[in-house]
């Protein structure tokens, strides 16, 4: 398996996802959905297969200059979270919205971008970034709980 591919899968599937929308936006959600299961998957086979702290050199440079992930249990277990978490909220989505019929909505493509962003901020163990990407989501999220009120609770998982 090909170590990268756990945090560049979501950026893969942005194009195909975006390009959809606009026709077809039952089907950019469900290929949208099928990258979250196979970057689930692939994370969960990553972390089972990995063993211990497996380093991966990207570009052929040395870690000072280039990019090194490790591969290790505890980083395949948080990139597994990411794409069950990026799961569920597009399943959610699903339930919840109504569809629209001439405005594309590009949900999908930025949530896969956010997930591969944040996959690659746990591979590369960048772990203060990742949290001050949870603690802005986290504000933004109290926000959102805060002005729509305590009877649209749902208004800040979308």
């Amino acid at each position: 398996m090909i170590p990268v591919l756990l945090f560049i899968l979501p950026f893969l599937g942005v194009f195909p996802v975006w390009a959809t929308a606009w026709k077809w936006p039952k089907f950019s959600r469900f290929l949208a959905c099928l990258i979250a299961m196979a970057g689930l998957w692939l994370s969960l086979q990553a972390g089972a297969l990995s063993g211990g702290a497996g380093p991966y050199e990207l570009g052929g440079w040395a870690a000072p200059w280039g990019i090194e992930i490790r591969l290790t249990p505890f980083g395949c277990f948080w990139t597994a979270l990411l794409y069950t978490l990026t799961l569920l909220t597009l399943l959610t989505l699903s339930a919840l919205k109504k569809p629209v019929l001439f405005s594309p909505d590009f949900f999908e493509a930025a949530l896969l971008l956010l997930t591969g962003s944040l996959g690659a901020l746990v591979l590369g163990r960048d772990l203060f970034d990742f949290y001050l990407w949870v603690e802005l989501a986290l504000l933004a999220a109290g926000l959102l709980i805060a002005r729509s009120g305590a009877d649209a609770f749902l208004a800040a998982s979308l």
